[in-house]
């Protein structure tokens, strides 16, 4: 999760998910925080999993952590580098 927030700069944020036998946590880590779930067991308890993994297959873009106001220019770029544009929204209408 780290290297998706420190690579992506459009990224308000990202979610985790970690298997340890049966044991399942749901990891959140947006730039400056980062929560975690209690630990369930997936298999006993998985109306939790089928949840998280209904509401991904659902999400839209925003709600996955894209910020919808910038925007990669690959092809903008030189070689190892990428191009950003960031609006910026006014507070008056």
């Amino acid at each position: 999760m780290a290297h998706i927030m420190r690579k992506d700069p459009c990224r308000r944020f990202t979610y985790g998910l970690t298997i340890e036998n049966t044991q399942t946590r749901i990891w959140f880590a947006g730039r400056s925080t980062v929560y975690v779930t209690k630990s369930f067991n997936f298999i006993q308890e998985h109306e939790k999993f089928i949840h998280f993994a209904l509401s991904f297959c659902f999400a839209t873009e925003t709600q996955m952590g894209w910020d919808p106001l910038s925007s990669a220019y690959p092809w903008l770029a030189v070689p190892s580098s990428m191009k950003y544009r960031f609006r910026i929204k006014s507070l008056e209408k």
